[in-house]
């Protein structure tokens, strides 16, 4: 949640912190799955909702938007 557009932010500036609740909503989750995606008690079953959320359409989050999915990628056991 340190990157991308935040609430009310642009690419050259971020906006206010993002609120669990405001990501929830932009994120179409609740608030409790929010909380178990930031405990890393397991990573959200749709990436590009979360991306959507963070970075928008903007190309200038490229990098960040490859370190998420990376972050969030399915693991061998």
């Amino acid at each position: 949640m340190r990157f991308g557009t935040r609430p009310s932010g642009t690419p050259g500036k971020p906006g206010r912190r993002w609120k669990q609740i405001d990501l929830a909503n932009a994120c179409e989750a609740s608030d409790r799955v929010v909380r178990a995606w930031l405990a890393d008690e397991y990573p959200p079953e749709i990436v590009e909702r979360v991306e959507r959320a963070f970075f928008g359409d903007s190309k200038n989050y490229d990098l960040e938007r490859a370190e998420l999915r990376n972050a969030w990628a399915p693991r061998p056991r």
